[in-house]
This record gives C-alpha cells, sequence and structure tokens, in this order.
C-alpha cells in the first residue's frame, strides 16, 4: 500500500479540436446510442467524450471552435488524465451560443484551425518537439455558398506537414437549417428567400436552406492541406484515426503498480491454507 507510482515510459500524442458550431452542425441527423437522432454539434462531442476516455495517460487535448471563417483556440493542451474532468466540463460547454458570426467558410475554418496549431506548437516548452495534431470536426456546408475550387485555398506555410485529421459529421441526406435566437432556442428552420441561393448552377436547383455533409469537399480540403479524413462513425474508428495522424512521443508517466507487490502478498496468505488443505488427505490416509 505504501508503494509510491513507479515512472514507466509510455506512448503519448497532443490534440488540438476544433468543433464546427456554425449553424448547419444544429441540423439532427446523426443517430446515437439507442437509436437516439441528435445534431451534428452533439455526435462529435460525444464521440470525442469517448476517445478522451480511451487516450493514454501524458497524452495532451485542446479544444477549439469555429465559425465564420476563423478557428479560436478555447484551452490551451492539457494532459488528459490531470485534467480529465476539466476536459469534459468544458467541452460540455462548446455550443452554438458562441457562434460570433453565422457565416461558415469550412475552407478557411481549416486553414486557421492549422494556424491555430502552429501557434501552439511554438508555445510548447523548447524540450517537447513533438508536432500538435489537428483535428476539425466538421460537416462542410459553406454558408454563404462558395465556389468550392480547393486550388485557390490558402495552404500553411510549413518546412514539414502539419499533421491533422478532418472529421466528417452529418447525413447524406438534405435537411433544414434550425434557426435560433440569442439563446440557442431553435424558433424555426431557415427558409429558402432567406438564405444566400448558390449562382453558379441553373436556376431553382439550389438549396442553401437544405444541408447535408459535403463530404467531397471536406476530402478536398484535407487533401490540400495533406491531412487524413475519416468519416465520423464508430468511436474506435475515430480513435484509429486520430491516433495514426501523426507521430507519438514517449514520455515518462506515474504508474500505480501496487497491484503487483499486493498480487505476491495475496499468494502469500493463501498458499499455505491451500497446501494444509491438501496436505490433511494425505495425512489422514497415511493414519489409516
Amino acid at each position: 500500500l505504501l508503494l509510491p507510482p513507479m515512472m514507466v515510459p509510455r506512448k503519448a500524442q497532443s490534440f488540438f479540436v476544433v468543433f464546427d458550431i456554425t449553424q448547419s452542425m444544429g441540423v439532427a441527423d446523426v443517430a446515437a446510442d439507442g437509436g437516439v437522432v441528435v445534431t451534428r454539434l452533439d455526435a462529435g462531442k460525444a464521440a470525442m467524450r469517448q476517445v478522451l476516455r480511451r487516450l493514454p495517460c501524458g497524452s495532451q487535448v485542446a479544444w477549439g471552435a469555429f465559425t465564420d471563417y476563423r478557428s479560436i483556440p478555447l484551452i490551451a493542451p492539457l494532459e488528459v488524465c490531470e485534467h480529465f474532468d476539466a476536459l469534459l466540463s468544458t467541452l460540455d460547454y462548446i455550443e452554438p451560443r458562441m457562434r460570433w458570426a453565422n457565416a461558415s467558410n469550412v475552407a478557411r475554418g481549416a486553414y486557421w484551425a492549422l494556424r491555430a496549431t502552429q501557434a501552439l506548437n511554438t508555445a510548447q516548452p523548447a524540450d517537447d518537439e513533438q508536432p500538435i495534431i489537428t483535428v476539425f470536426v466538421s460537416d462542410g456546408h459553406e454558408a454563404p455558398p462558395a465556389p468550392l475550387d480547393v486550388d485557390d485555398l490558402l495552404r500553411i506555410d510549413s518546412p514539414v506537414p502539419l499533421p491533422g485529421l478532418i472529421v466528417g459529421v452529418g447525413s447524406d441526406i438534405a435537411s433544414p437549417i434550425p434557426r435560433t435566437d440569442n439563446e440557442g432556442r431553435v424558433i424555426a428552420n431557415w427558409a429558402a428567400d432567406e438564405v444566400v441561393q448558390r449562382n453558379d448552377v441553373p436556376a431553382g436547383s439550389s438549396h442553401e436552406g437544405l444541408s447535408a455533409m459535403n463530404e467531397g469537399h471536406l476530402r478536398a480540403i484535407a487533401a490540400k492541406h495533406r491531412l487524413d479524413y475519416v468519416r465520423l462513425g464508430a468511436v474506435e474508428a475515430l480513435h484509429a484515426a486520430m491516433t495514426a495522424a501523426g507521430p507519438a512521443r514517449t514520455v515518462p508517466q506515474p504508474t500505480d503498480v501496487r497491484c503487483v507487490p499486493a498480487l505476491v502478498a495475496l499468494l502469500c496468505l493463501l498458499v499455505p491454507p491451500l497446501m494444509g488443505l491438501w496436505r490433511a488427505p494425505t495425512m489422514n490416509k497415511a493414519a489409516s
């Protein structure tokens, strides 16, 4: 019981997870556990909550939010075991009411997420050269609609590719985008005449009041920045994609090994009685 924790080397990674909190992420079209349908944002947060439980001690996580064209860090990277409760509680507070604009330029949002990651890398201790892995969670819906030509996208100026992952969330079937008040309450759905429609398609074929996950756009953005892409599904697949998106570092972590001497002590307590039970029948036979 008095044995102190021992330092054991473990593989660990650092992640900067940015959530798209724009209006289309309020579309409820993702099936959760038990068949309950939840919003895209809630589905992304629920998945990250489960991933957080799977990350080994020594790993670090920072949260961020995207709307308009900017991705803003909300908290600096925190170690997942020491700050587990703080990471969970702050994750709960990432919600649509945090929006500072209703526009959604996803392409620029991914770019600024990588820019923010560069700043977080610079702020790391000098002895920690492990790059932070960017994880950008979005449905790929641009509003107002913009030409989806990724050749025109800004690209991060970095001597080496920044590791990262784009996570696509949402259904392939378009659904109405909910309209909320200042308190985040849904008051209606956006009507066709209330949103900017596309002008590069035939008249009457633009339906920007509806939203489906634009997987092709998200894949193109990922390819532009040399990031990985995964569609949100099983938590195990998301966890595997995140850990495969960048290299891991080996860090010594205090590990509770008291179970080892406790097991030895338990065996020491059990062996004599068991030996006595085994010897008793033998002695009875000899006496008879």
